[in-house]
C-alpha cells in the first residue's frame, strides 16, 4: 500500500480511572508504525485526572461519561458511532500495541475483501506498578496456531481490527466485562471469513490494577437508553445479552 492512500484505522478506548495506564497506552499506539490513526477515548465517568489528561491531548475525540456505564460495551459502541475510519480497532486501556500491528492487519485485509476480521498473536506480560511506572517482570510469547469461536475462548480486543461496516449489521453488545470473543463471534456472525496471521501484534498487561478482576465490571448489561445522548446516532440495538 502507498503511504498516502492508507485507509484509516478506527481506535476506540474506553477507560475508567486509569490514567497513569493509558498515557502508557498512547505512548504504544503513537510509536506504531502506521500513520493513519483516529483515537477515540470514552472516559466512563472517571474520578482520576484522566478528564484533565485527556483535555490536554490533541489529536483525539474524547467522550467523558457523566454516569459510570460499569461496562465495555457500552463506551465501546459509544466510541465506534463517533468513527470515520475504514477499519475499527479496540484498545483497551492495558493493551500495549507493537509497532506492526496495523500495519500487519491492515495488509490482511486490504489484500482480501472477503475477510471481515484479521487478528494475530500477542504477548502476555507480568507486570507491577511503581509509582505509576510499569515494570515488566516476563514476557511469555502467545503461538496459537488459530482460532475457533465455537470454544470458550478467543480473541481479546488487542489483537484484531475489522471492517467497519460490520458494525452497520451487528452492534457490539454483549454481556460481560472481558469478553471480546464474543464480539469476534458477533462480527463472524455476519461474516465468517476471518483472516489470522502468525504475528505479535500487541502486549497485553496482567496486574493487580486491572478493574477486570472486580465483579461490579461484571454483570449483565443491556443498552440504556441514558446512554443514548452520547452517541452520534440514534441506535437501535437488540435486545439480547
Amino acid at each position: 500500500m502507498k503511504y498516502n492512500m492508507l485507509p484509516l484505522v478506527s481506535c476506540i478506548i474506553p477507560t475508567k480511572n486509569r490514567r497513569f495506564l493509558l498515557s502508557k497506552t498512547l505512548d504504544y499506539l503513537y510509536n506504531t508504525k502506521y500513520p493513519n490513526l483516529e483515537i477515540i477515548i470514552i472516559d466512563d465517568n472517571s474520578t482520576d485526572d484522566t478528564q484533565q489528561f485527556c483535555k490536554n491531548l490533541s489529536n483525539i475525540k474524547y467522550i467523558h461519561l457523566e454516569e459510570s456505564s460499569n461496562s465495555v460495551s457500552i463506551p465501546r459502541n459509544i466510541g465506534i458511532s463517533h468513527s470515520t475510519g475504514k477499519y475499527i480497532a479496540h484498545v483497551d486501556d492495558d493493551v500495549f500495541c507493537l509497532p506492526n500491528k496495523f500495519d500487519v492487519l491492515v495488509n490482511c485485509l486490504e489484500n482480501d475483501n472477503k475477510l471481515s476480521l484479521a487478528y494475530g498473536n500477542r504477548v502476555n506480560c507480568n507486570c507491577s506498578v511503581i509509582n505509576d511506572e510499569i515494570i515488566i517482570i516476563n514476557m511469555e510469547d502467545i503461538k496459537s496456531s488459530g482460532w475457533n469461536p465455537k470454544l470458550t475462548w478467543g480473541v481479546d480486543g488487542g489483537q484484531y481490527i475489522y471492517r467497519a461496516d460490520v458494525y452497520e449489521h451487528i452492534p457490539l453488545v454483549f454481556s460481560r466485562r472481558g469478553c471480546d470473543w464474543e464480539v469476534a463471534k458477533s462480527i463472524t456472525s455476519f461474516n465468517s471469513n476471518i483472516g489470522y496471521v502468525n504475528e505479535l501484534v500487541c502486549m497485553y498487561l496482567w496486574h493487580e490494577n486491572n478493574r477486570s478482576n472486580f465483579e461490579q465490571t461484571k454483570r449483565d448489561i443491556i443498552y440504556p437508553q441514558k446512554f443514548e445522548k452520547y452517541f452520534k446516532f440514534k441506535l437501535d440495538l437488540p435486545k439480547y445479552v
